[in-house]
């Protein structure tokens, strides 16, 4: 939809509100996710990063535009929303008449919650399922993308999702692109024996508890690029 400047006054206000109202917490929750899975996986952050600067080089930041070109980022992105999800239980749904699923009987009104967190750690379809390995999606026969159900399942599904995959997949290109995330440092300046553990608030929007972690830029360039971008 293309706004005339007329509209713009009382109608921008709304959309960020929206934004911040529907959107918020889960992108919060979903960028904390990729931080600590980057802080305690460097290995996979380095192969990342190394994908980005084969494809997109130095001299730009990447866009959306890229990921077709970044199989390996993109099998990230999937192994983030599997590995914690977010939402782990869906919205509730009741169904208007009786329906019936393979030998099950769903009667009418009946309150029906999809079990995220169940299908995440299904080891049929993920083997070793608490381990975050974004190998697994780069085989062959890959297993389901598990963005299908992160958003929401059926006619509930997320209105926004197109605009939310948009914004955290570039929030993670760039800071792929231009940092290197890292934990703390100790009081003699050497990095903890123990990693940041995975400590979430365990609400229907299950947000990681914050914690402390380092962002160094990967060079001059990449800052030099930050602040052109912010600038524009």
């Amino acid at each position: 939809m293309q706004l005339q400047p007329s509209a713009n006054s009382h109608l921008l206000p709304a959309i960020a509100g929206m934004n911040l109202i529907a959107g918020g917490e889960t992108l919060v929750g979903v960028s904390r996710l990729f931080i600590l899975a980057m802080i305690l996986h460097p290995k996979v952050q380095k192969k990342a990063q190394e994908e980005l600067d084969n494809v997109v080089g130095h001299d730009r930041l990447p866009t959306v535009d890229d990921i077709p070109n970044l199989p390996y980022l993109e099998a990230v992105i999937k192994e983030v929303f599997r590995w914690q999800p977010v939402a782990p239980i869906s919205v509730p749904t009741l169904p208007r008449k009786t329906d019936y699923y393979q030998d099950y009987c769903i009667p009418t009104k009946t309150v029906v919650i999809h079990n995220i967190w169940a299908l995440s750690r299904d080891e049929k379809m993920y083997p070793d399922a608490d381990s975050f390995n974004p190998d697994r999606f780069l085989v062959d026969n890959p297993p389901r993308d598990p963005r299908l159900w992160s958003f929401g399942i059926g006619r509930r599904i997320c209105p926004g999702i197109a605009y939310a995959e948009e914004v955290y997949t570039t929030l993670f290109m760039t800071l792929l692109a231009t940092v290197n995330m890292m934990p703390v440092l100790d009081k003699d300046g050497k990095e903890p024996p123990n990693a940041p553990s995975v400590r979430t608030t365990g609400r229907p929007v299950n947000v990681l508890i914050p914690f402390s972690y380092r962002m160094h830029p990967r060079s001059d360039a990449a800052v030099a690029l930050l602040h052109s971008s912010v600038s524009a």
